[in-house]
């Protein structure tokens, strides 16, 4: 089986506007975005590296 690295930046798509900050903050992980992939682990085997 393939092995990918799937190195996470952050960014807009992992980001919520807090109401208490006003501001964007990072919730979401690489690991909690890969998730909403269906059958993922069919294709290959992930590694997650969150990077910032």
């Amino acid at each position: 089986m393939k092995k990918i690295l799937f190195i996470f930046t952050g960014g807009t798509i992992s980001m919520r506007i807090d109401p208490l900050l006003g501001a964007a903050v990072l919730v979401l992980s690489g690991e909690e975005i890969l998730s909403f992939v269906p059958n993922l682990d069919q294709l290959a085997h992930f590694e997650v590296l969150d990077f910032a």
